[in-house]
């Protein structure tokens, strides 16, 4: 999960925390919050900025070894 809110995050340093949170629909405080690993991000969360970015999110289950 972490490389993906990784990934989602640099596509999105080009703009301002204001900016992200106005593309995105999260607020800053929830944004800042999450980038600074503060809070994990609900799923509604990361599909809401992967969308921004035109992104596309799949979590798949893995078998247990």
């Amino acid at each position: 999960m972490h490389n993906i809110i990784t990934q989602l995050r640099q596509d999105l340093l080009h703009l301002t925390l204001m900016e992200q949170a106005e593309l995105t629909g999260v607020t800053k405080s929830t944004l800042s919050r999450i980038w600074k690993g503060e809070i994990p991000p609900k799923l509604e969360t990361i599909e809401k900025i992967a969308n921004a970015v035109g992104k596309t999110v799949v979590l798949t289950k893995q078998k247990k070894k």
